[in-house]
């Protein structure tokens, strides 16, 4: 699919509309992307191909910041920093970004030019780079939410693409010292019309896999319903009949009582858990601090194993469902863990954020009777922290042994 441009001989004027200049031409379609269309496989994911189309227009341009943001069935934006790294807004972020996009002409490139004495906004006409007039304040107040600073000297250009007439998005370019000219435009927007079949194709394959992980999760979810709740189901009424057979004042009721708890405990964290799969979440319990699920998780452990088992969160941070329910998995297997490998008495968990991420501590006694070697690494634990880009540090001493599990804050973090 071609982007709606059409070429045109007229002169271009720069941005500053001080000069005149005559653009370049634009070179062949093989020729005017140097690289996209034949390195860069769609298949590859749209995250990557933006990369590659943002660090070309930042090294190209001398860009500050690049952003571009992609309408679709799910609407995404990426942001190319200073420092060379790509993320992506997401949440509140990305929807104040798409706001003050809104607050723009849809039609035209604007410019945003800041200095000393405050700051210029013009539309400009996509085919010559010349102003076709000043922003009103709704659009110049938007345009300046968009820049990375209010420093003087500081240029944003912001450039929408369409297809066939249909709005596909916007980038906002931003750079300092040299001004934006009209060859600069000419230039984005051949890149653009080259890049964007790539990036719809990308977007489509992304969405095809969605909609196929979420048909399989279905499935999933149904047949974790039939063999996992079905039994428990089973298991809960039994002990629902022996706690009436046995009566009040038989001297096992309290404990049956438990088991039934138990029991219903469980199938209350199955149901979250396949209700979680079907809604693509992982968990039912949506983005939330994960304190009191590790709470409950705490107090089943002690009542099944007598294990005591001490948390200190004073700074939980909000995590993404996915993130919370894979922590959850992590601290059951790491409890499980001491219980089988180690004559510990007590564990103690700790969970905080830090500059890079999120941090969790399983710790627990040590004796002398323990036999885990020194060199010992849990290797599902660290199998499931490299999934979430993370990483696994085992440290023992004498009496003590703690389990360090690192989470990077990208993709973690609520």
């Amino acid at each position: 699919m071609l982007l709606a441009l059409r070429r045109c001989n007229m002169p271009m004027e720069t941005f500053d509309s001080r000069t005149a200049m005559v653009p370049p031409k634009i070179p062949p379609r093989t020729a005017a992307q140097p690289g996209l269309t034949t390195t860069v496989d769609p298949r590859q994911g749209l995250r990557r191909l933006t990369a590659s189309l943002l660090a070309q227009l930042h090294n190209r341009l001398d860009l500050g910041r690049a952003t571009i943001s992609l309408q679709g069935p799910q609407p995404r934006v990426f942001r190319h920093a200073v420092d060379g790294a790509l993320y992506e807004l997401e949440g509140a972020e990305a929807l104040r970004w798409n706001a003050w996009l809104s607050a723009l002409p849809h039609d035209a490139p604007c410019l945003r030019i800041a200095s000393a004495d405050g700051a210029r906004c013009y539309a400009l006409d996509a085919l010559s780079g010349a102003r076709r007039g000043s922003l009103d304040k709704a659009a110049s107040d938007a345009l300046g939410q968009l820049c990375a600073s209010q420093s003087a000297g500081l240029q944003a250009l912001t450039i929408p693409f369409t297809s066939y007439g249909q709005p596909l998005g916007c980038l906002c370019l931003q750079r300092c010292g040299r001004p934006f000219h009209a060859d600069d435009l000419f230039w984005v927007y051949s890149v653009i019309r080259h890049s964007i079949p790539l990036l719809e194709r990308s977007d489509l394959l992304e969405q095809l896999q969605r909609e196929s992980a979420a048909h399989e999760r279905e499935r999933i979810g149904r047949d974790l319903h039939d063999s996992a709740i079905q039994p428990y189901l089973g298991l809960k009424y039994g002990l629902e009949a022996l706690a009436r057979q046995a009566g009040t004042e038989h001297p096992l009721s309290p404990q049956i009582a438990e088991l039934v708890q138990m029991t219903i405990d469980e199938l209350a964290t199955l149901r979250d858990l396949i209700g979680g799969l079907r809604s693509g979440s992982g968990s039912a319990v949506g983005d939330a601090t994960p304190l009191a699920a590790l709470e409950r998780q705490a107090k089943r452990f002690e009542a099944l194993y007598g294990l005591k088992v001490s948390i200190r969160a004073p700074d939980a941070p909000r995590l993404r469902a996915a993130a919370a329910q894979s922590l959850l998995h992590m601290v059951n297997e790491a409890l499980t863990n001491v219980r089988r490998h180690t004559g510990a008495s007590m564990v103690r968990l700790q969970l905080s954020a830090t500059e890079d991420g999120l941090l969790l501590s399983v710790g627990n006694d040590r004796s002398q009777a323990d036999g885990v070697p020194q060199d010992f690494v849990p290797r599902s634990l660290s199998q499931r922290a490299a999934a979430m880009g993370g990483s696994l540090r085992l440290s023992q001493r004498r009496d003590w042994t703690e389990v360090l599990i690192s989470l990077p804050l990208l993709g973690t973090l609520g």
